[in-house]
C-alpha cells in the first residue's frame, strides 16, 4: 500500500490471486477520506462488520485511536479488536464517514 495505509489482515486470510497496485488505487480511492475501510461478515449482516481484511489510514487511526480506546473502556466487558471498531462505529457521536 502507500505509507499512509496499511492493510490489515487476521493470519488466516489467504490471498488467492496477487493483489495489484492497480487494486490498491482502487481500494483506496472507494475509501475516500474513511478512516478505516473493511467489509461485512460472511452472513451479510449490514449492522456487523469484520476486520479480518481491512485497509487503515494509518493517520487518521492516530487521531481516532484515543476516543476508541476510551470507548472501549468504558464498555462493561473490553471488547476486542473487531468489536471495539463495531461498537465506536455504532456510536451516536462518531461521524460516519469515519468508517
Amino acid at each position: 500500500m502507500q505509507k499512509h495505509h496499511v492493510l490489515y489482515t487476521d493470519v488466516d486470510v489467504i490471498f488467492a490471486n496477487r493483489i495489484t497496485q492497480q487494486d490498491v488505487q482502487n481500494l483506496l480511492k472507494a475509501m475516500g477520506q474513511a478512516t478505516v475501510s473493511y467489509g461485512r461478515e460472511y452472513t451479510k449482516n449490514r449492522h456487523s462488520m469484520n476486520d479480518g481484511v481491512m485497509v487503515m489510514n494509518v493517520e487518521r487511526l492516530k487521531q481516532d485511536l484515543p476516543q476508541i480506546h476510551q470507548q472501549a473502556r468504558d464498555e462493561e466487558v473490553f471488547p476486542n479488536d473487531q468489536q471495539m471498531f463495531n461498537n465506536y462505529r455504532k456510536a451516536d457521536t462518531t461521524p460516519k464517514e469515519k468508517f
